[in-house]
């Protein structure tokens, strides 16, 4: 039997704390936390190998990780009533059946994706050439930014829970996410086709991620039936992260015909030689080799 929460408080846009999931949904949804916490993996281990984000533009991971925060903003507002129950229940009930745990799952692979984008932007800035003073300031400004929108959303969540206000602010959060979504990896599809695939970016970051976003789609169109609004902005995503995959082995494939081969035996984890070929370390900056 559903326990008896009380429901929420008339209003716009809130999800009931006490709605009951089926257990397909259960599922689906603990397996997108989990891919989702294993997909930027390859990532790091590329940019951790190498030591270099060459090949990377700052602005995609940048843009990534904003509409990650917005999107987690939106779901704060629409989900308060959940995390309200969380605050008050046992660890064991908030794992139990009807727990809110489940009820948030969507809210958990959110933070996660907004995590890892975090950690990966972390991680650019922290080797050459993006580890200059200008480009680490603005990191730091934007996590700082970021930060505060997400206290911001729960404060406002809290001070006026399911109300319109609440509404308007999780939809205005979800069309800035839409709209920064369409543009974040344009400036990496163009940084791909500059570099001819150089660098560090890991071609199997982007395959988990086209894929990903791809099922995120179908999910969207089939099963919940969502307008073009929602499913669209994510489609426009998918096809460009999945240009980015396809340059980046077109490129690397050339590059090892042409100068008899790569840094790995695996092409989907390679970090290409043509990086280094391309440019050297001078007091901790990269500078071309003509």
């Amino acid at each position: 039997m559903t326990p008896a929460y009380p429901a929420p408080p008339p209003g716009h846009g809130c999800h009931a704390a006490y709605a009951p999931i089926e257990p397909t949904g259960i599922a689906l949804g603990w397996f997108l936390t989990i891919a989702t916490l294993l997909a930027p993996l390859p990532q790091y281990v590329a940019l951790c190998r190498s030591r270099s984000s060459y090949g990377i533009s700052l602005l995609t991971p940048l843009l990534n990780l904003v509409y990650g925060v917005l999107n987690l903003c939106s779901t704060i507002c629409t989900k308060w009533p959940s995390i309200q129950r969380c605050g008050n229940s046992s660890l064991a009930g908030a794992f139990g059946v009807y727990g809110c745990v489940d009820q948030l799952l969507d809210m958990w692979q959110i933070a996660i994706s907004a995590l890892s984008g975090s950690m990966i932007l972390v991680l650019v800035v922290l080797f050459p050439p993006h580890n200059v003073a200008k480009e680490r300031a603005l990191v730091v400004v934007t996590l700082s930014c970021l930060t505060l929108t997400i206290f911001a959303a729960c404060y406002l969540s809290a001070l006026s829970p399911c109300s319109e206000a609440s509404h308007t602010l999780s939809q205005t959060f979800a069309v800035l996410s839409a709209v920064v979504v369409v543009v974040a990896f344009a400036p990496q599809l163009y940084e791909t086709w500059r570099t001819r695939g150089a660098g560090s970016l890991s071609s199997l970051y982007y395959l988990i991620q086209s894929i990903g976003t791809a099922l995120v789609v179908v999910l969207q169109l089939v099963a919940l039936r969502d307008s073009i609004l929602v499913w669209g902005p994510n489609s426009i995503s998918m096809a460009m992260q999945g240009g980015i995959f396809s340059m980046l082995c077109y490129y690397r494939r050339c590059a090892g015909r042409c100068s008899g081969g790569t840094t790995g035996t695996d092409p989907l984890l390679v970090v290409q030689d043509s990086a280094q070929a391309a440019t050297s370390v001078n007091d901790g900056r990269w500078e071309r080799v003509d």
